[in-house]
């Protein structure tokens, strides 16, 4: 019966309060939905962790803040200024290396020495558990004092083959050969390069990298550190004297992954050296913190709880819409708009649903894997993937859930004037937005063409359609403009600014005010049965907060509650009609009454959409026409 009567309320883009039961109806119905909103944003909430941003920071702070000591120009820059391989050789042999293995504090091994000396005991079970203990020290590495590295630090390089390219037979003399930009036909995929293997993207567990020039879609030749500092200085200075980073190399990083106890947080690192063919470098990083704990697994009783709740709901709306299908018919089904934001709820849901059955599965073999071979690095960028898309879905579904509940508030004369003034103007604004496009793409294809070489945020064609939104807000930078072209670029801003924001924008601002105009003129109030409906709840509690004058009743829409032997005084042109109530009348069952009331609201509602559709048929016919110019008309005359 509850599901039935929720298809009733979702046949129409809003829910209708016509009597007291259709208002009853819906307002179970919403309160149903409220719960189901609060337990959706408690849900999504919980995908991310409070402490996320600070662990981010943290690490932010200590590798990429502060400088690093170089030396071509024995200056201090940060890494995000690296320029050239040598400065990425500084900031690896010294910041990395030392920000990692932490070297302002004691070296467990130095301090576990410490207390085997202090105790020298004869028993085998001690000496077995520092051996045990030793051997644990030896194969881990503690970052910032709470958090264990997930196997060593690694390396990775992708190259270009020698020769991917031309020279022209002038330069030939200067460049014996030459190195094309990366792409998957010119990579350089040999087994083996100075003493590192090569390794696709599915043998490391990997997925591609997007940077600021292109997106690297391979695994490249790995070199793994260990967990020793001597050892990793060793290695990059080996790596260095080798000249492992040369002409060839289009991509460098650096990457390890984290593991904080004290909060249940994963977290992948990758600090990325981008080399374009046309020299130096161009520094980025990827930080990703991950929550290991999932909505039914390891993160509480009462999220898992919630997530329960929150999946039974969306089973309860999937049966309604599955029915509802039925009802209607999948063509009358789609035309509603609010049938397809139910759908997309459903289906994101659904595949959160399959995102926290596959997490827990997932997470327990990267601990088997770790206990087995610590030594080994341990692949977090699938995880950190499908936990940024799974965090995206939530959210995305609770926007959704959110914006829902203007679909139970559409008895507001507010809310039916937006909906009026959006599906009557639709049509202008779609032309007005073809004009608008063509004008706007032009102009980012200009200031592409333009400004593009030398202007940071006209670099590509995403930026420069970017930019122009930011100049429709007031956030340019006429400066840099007038810099990268002093002949066209004033020509080009200015013109902007005035096509664009002084008659384009204002034009669509007036498409949708005289559209609102007439809508508000036609649309009245009329007569809201919910109001009354909670009139009378309340009233049976507490009745002399709900006594009101009946003028208030009017003001509200309603109709005021009268007593069955009490009739009112009816005037109608100045003529006042009185009838005695007569006192000897049996009284009225209530039902009844309240049967004859919403029948004469429902006339009320008929006459007052009558009497509207009157009004508009009269201003058209009072509406002056042009009369038709004779054919052989002179146009002085």
């Amino acid at each position: 019966m509850a599901i039935n009567k929720a298809i009733n309320l979702n046949k129409s883009h809003r829910i209708k309060y016509e009597n007291e039961a259709a208002a009853r109806s819906a307002l179970i119905e919403f309160l149903i939905y409220m719960c189901f909103l609060v337990i959706t944003i408690f849900v999504a909430t919980s995908s991310r962790n409070m402490s996320m941003y600070f662990y981010n920071r943290g690490i932010e702070n200590l590798f990429l803040a502060r400088e690093v000591q170089t030396s071509t120009h024995e200056s201090s820059v940060k890494f995000a200024n690296l320029a050239t391989t040598f400065d990425m050789w500084a900031f690896l042999e010294t910041k990395f290396i030392n920000d990692l293995h932490s070297k302002h504090e004691e070296d467990p091994l130095k301090e576990e020495n410490k207390n085997e000396k202090k105790d020298e005991s004869p028993n085998k079970d001690k000496q077995k558990t520092r051996r045990r203990r030793r051997r644990a020290v030896e194969n881990k590495l503690i970052f910032l004092e709470e958090n264990l590295v997930l196997g060593p630090p690694r390396l990775r390089q992708i190259r270009v083959r020698e020769g991917s390219c031309d020279v022209h037979d002038v330069f030939g003399r200067y460049f014996s050969t030459c190195f094309s930009d990366y792409s998957s036909s010119s990579e350089d995929t040999s087994s083996e390069f100075k003493g590192t293997n090569y390794k696709t993207l599915s043998e490391l567990g990997a997925y591609g990298i997007w940077t600021e020039i292109t997106t690297y879609r391979s695994g490249g030749f790995v070199k793994s550190l260990t967990y020793n500092y001597e050892e990793n200085k060793a290695i990059l200075a080996e790596l260095k004297k080798q000249k492992w980073i040369d002409r060839a190399t289009r991509l460098v990083l650096v990457e390890f992954t984290l593991f904080n106890a004290n909060k249940n947080l994963g977290n992948n690192i990758k600090f990325i050296g981008e080399l374009p063919s046309t020299g130096g470098v161009l520094t980025s990083y990827s930080i990703q913190s991950v929550k290991l704990g999932s909505v039914f697994w390891k993160d509480g009783f009462l999220i898992c709880l919630a997530g329960i709740i929150f999946y039974i709901f969306i089973i309860y709306y999937a049966i309604i819409e599955v029915l509802e299908m039925r009802a209607l018919g999948f063509a009358n089904y789609v035309r509603l708009l609010w049938n397809f934001v139910d759908f997309l709820i459903i289906f994101l849901a659904f595949f959160t649903f399959v995102y926290n059955i596959w997490h827990p599965i997932y997470l327990n073999q990267l601990y088997k894997r770790f206990d087995e071979n610590p030594k080994e690095y341990l692949e977090l960028d699938p995880l950190c993937f499908w936990n940024l898309v799974y965090r995206d879905v939530m959210g995305i579904c609770a926007f959704l859930v959110c914006i829902k509940i203007f679909k139970f508030i559409s008895f507001n004369k507010t809310m039916r004037q937006f909906n009026a003034t959006v599906s009557t103007c639709f049509r202008d604004l779609l032309g007005f937005g073809v004009m608008f496009g063509i004008v706007f793409l032009a102009y980012a294809q200009l200031g592409l063409l333009l400004f593009g070489n030398v202007h940071y945020d006209f670099r590509n064609f995403h930026e420069s359609l970017i930019t122009m939104i930011r100049m429709i807000l007031g956030d340019f930078d006429y400066d840099s403009i007038e810099a990268a072209n002093r002949v066209l670029g004033p020509i080009y801003f200015l013109t902007y600014i005035l096509l664009v924001f002084f008659i384009l924008l204002n034009m669509f601002l007036a498409i949708i005010n005289d559209t609102y105009s007439a809508v508000k003129s036609d649309i009245k109030g009329g007569r809201n049965h919910l109001t009354q409906y909670l009139r009378n709840c309340f009233s049976k509690y507490c009745p002399k907060c709900c006594r009101r004058k009946p003028q208030e009743d009017e003001e509200i829409g309603a109709a005021p509650v009268r007593s069955p032997d009490v009739r009112p005084q009816v005037q109608r042109d100045n003529v006042l009609d009185f009838f005695e109530p007569v006192r000897d009348r049996p009284v009225a069952d209530p039902a009844t009454v309240n049967r004859l009331n919403s029948r004469v609201a429902a006339l009320e509602d008929v006459i007052e959409q009558i009497v509207a559709d009157v009004d508009r048929t009269m201003r058209k016919i009072k509406r002056p026409r042009r009369r038709p110019r004779p054919a052989g008309a002179d146009s002085s005359s």
